[in-house]
């Protein structure tokens, strides 16, 4: 696998922009003196009252506003003077003062006390992106978090997104002011979101505004000239509001999730990832991290090392966890990395650097990441689908006339579920193969006139997203990873237009990895007990997509032509028992 540490430096290095910080707010927080006293820019209040109707006393009390006063409090950070475009990205400026317009990231933490204040964690990530030519802005929403005293507001969730929205709204004032720091300084056509916890719900939500805001006439008009290009959500929740959930189109979306997430236990953010879409033939994409040894807390660097309050946050283990230097590093790696793709990349045509791979492959940029295991997922507009499963409820039909058939095995549509055992958003196959000797098992996808062809016409890497769930076989010989353990052998066969076919075994394009078993607590009766048996199941079938090169299968063949198409696609299983789930089938 070839690095990208040998062509581009590491997106978590500071680009070639000093760095200018200021503060826009209120003017007159008690609390913390950046948004009173000592405020850069005054910003306007916002009416909340629409959405919120349970407002405490205590709460109004301790902040000095109630919900229809809400501040628009924000931390900037934003390029201040560059190396005269050491490496050619001055972004339509002249790079010496920092001059020009610069893509815009919002972020946006999550719920936590409200009295231990959380936008400042994130500086790790503004200075970052500053200096590598984006204004960053860190969001205060502490005081629609929790506290003892007051518990937390109503439709807290939708107002998170809305706030985001009413900022957005806000710096698109300042920037049109003639003598403000942000005047002429943005491009509102390249703004992207990040969040972090409930914070990476609301960028999804405020992503999606049009559905969760169409009837806002005045918040619609203000917004119809900004382009929302890129979310990134770190251990986000994904709780129902309003009877749905976010349906994001054409909108690039990035999730990481730590498996040792004691807050969000489960990996939601797979379940918004499952529920992005594209249009065909598109550049946008969405791709998700699955990190064997991260927490919750530390991608927030207020947080400290405990995902959940006291008595309870002294009984989880951090035995083996990441350091919390290591969890933000990986933050920096792929939150710039993305951010570098969708607002200065592909969308915007610039092509300094070419991060596209890491998000494709996390081995690329294995060299910039903490030793643990990883797992991820990657789709973009140019995938041609085989088999989604979602479509209907028969296992033996495929988009574009094909047929799916197996032997020696059993087979059937499930839905994909989350640690909890919880429905996920999105259908799979699982193939069961009890040991039945030398017989191999094979599940086979076959199309009489083809399978179906991306945009350009010419496939050139089959791809799938797959998970061992052997962990869930109770025949007491099956180790728990069947593939990684090698106990099972996964062949991938591909028959041409012309009728030959070729097959190779899985191990050679990547290996499998076991899924991370995590003991969360520090004892084992603690597992299954403490808050509700929330930490009981040690194990989450997250999905790893793989990408074979069709150049590889013409390799092992001359005759293999993959331009005349691919008629018939066989996954063989060989050795001992072994339960799989696959997923999200088909070609580049």
């Amino acid at each position: 696998m070839p690095s990208l540490a040998d062509q581009l430096e590491s997106p978590a290095e500071p680009g070639p922009y000093e760095v200018s910080t200021l503060t826009y707010g209120s003017g007159n927080d008690a609390w913390q003196p950046e948004y009173g006293a000592a405020v850069d820019i005054t910003s306007e209040a916002v009416d909340a009252s629409a959405y919120i109707k349970k407002w405490s006393v205590y709460r109004t009390a301790y902040w000095g506003f109630n919900q229809r006063a809400l501040p628009l409090n924000g931390r900037v950070w934003m390029p201040a003077a560059a190396e005269a475009s050491v490496d050619g990205r001055t972004d339509g400026g002249t790079g010496a003062e920092g001059q020009g317009q610069f893509p815009l990231v919002l972020i946006v933490h999550g719920n936590h006390l409200m009295e231990d204040f959380s936008d400042d964690g994130y500086a790790y990530l503004g200075e970052l992106l500053a200096s590598r030519s984006f204004i960053a802005v860190s969001i205060d929403e502490n005081f629609l978090n929790y506290s003892v005293w007051t518990g937390i507001p109503d439709n807290d969730m939708k107002v998170r997104a809305w706030i985001l929205l009413k900022h957005l709204q806000q710096i698109g004032t300042f920037a049109a002011e003639p003598g403000n720091p942000l005047y002429n300084k943005i491009d509102f056509t390249r703004v992207g979101l990040a969040g972090h916890s409930r914070g990476g719900q609301a960028v999804a939500m405020a992503a999606d505004y049009k559905d969760w805001f169409g009837d806002d006439a005045e918040l619609m008009q203000s917004l119809a000239s900004f382009r929302i290009e890129a979310v990134a959500a770190i251990a986000p929740t994904d709780k129902k509001v309003d009877g749905k959930f976010t349906q994001l189109k054409d909108v690039s979306y990035l999730t990481l999730q730590g498996a040792r997430d004691g807050d969000v236990s489960d990996f939601d953010g797979d379940r918004q990832y499952m529920r992005t879409s594209y249009s065909q033939g598109g550049s946008r994409f969405k791709a998700s991290l699955y990190i064997g040894d991260a927490n919750h807390s530390q991608f927030n660097s207020s947080w400290g090392g405990r995902d959940v309050s006291y008595p309870k946050g002294i009984l989880l283990s951090r035995n083996g966890m990441l350091s919390p230097n290591e969890q933000r590093s990986i933050a920096k790696v792929y939150l710039s990395a993305f951010f570098e793709e969708t607002l200065r990349g592909g969308v915007s045509g610039a092509n300094d650097y070419n991060y596209l791979p890491l998000l494709q492959d996390y081995r690329t940029g294995s060299a910039w990441l903490p030793d643990t295991a990883y797992y991820n997922r990657f789709e973009s507009g140019a995938f041609a689908a085989w088999a989604r499963y979602d479509e209907d409820s028969n296992r033996m039909t495929l988009p574009g006339g094909g047929k799916a058939e197996a032997s020696a095995l059993s087979w059937k549509e499930e839905d994909a579920k989350n640690r909890q055992n919880g429905g996920k958003p999105s259908r799979g196959i699982v193939l069961e193969r009890r040991q039945n000797g030398d017989e191999p098992s094979t599940y086979a996808l076959t199309w009489e006139h083809g399978a179906p062809l991306p945009v350009g016409g010419k496939p050139e890497a089959l791809a799938f997203s797959l998970t061992d769930r052997s962990f869930e076989l109770e025949d007491g010989d099956t180790p728990d990873a069947a593939l990684a353990s090698g106990t099972v052998t996964l062949e991938i066969e591909l028959t041409d237009g012309n009728g030959t076919s070729v097959r190779l075994p899985l191990a050679r394009f990547m290996d499998a990895e076991p899924l991370p078993v995590t003991s969360f607590t520090i004892h084992p009766w603690l597992e299954r007990h403490l808050s509700g048996g929330k930490y009981k199941h040690p194990t989450e079938a997250v999905y790893q997509t793989y990408r074979l090169s069709l150049a590889d299968f013409a390799a092992a063949d001359p005759d293999f032509a993959p331009d005349t198409g691919i008629r018939r696609l066989a996954f063989r299983l060989s050795g001992g028992s072994a339960k799989l789930m696959l997923d999200d089938i088909g070609v580049y």
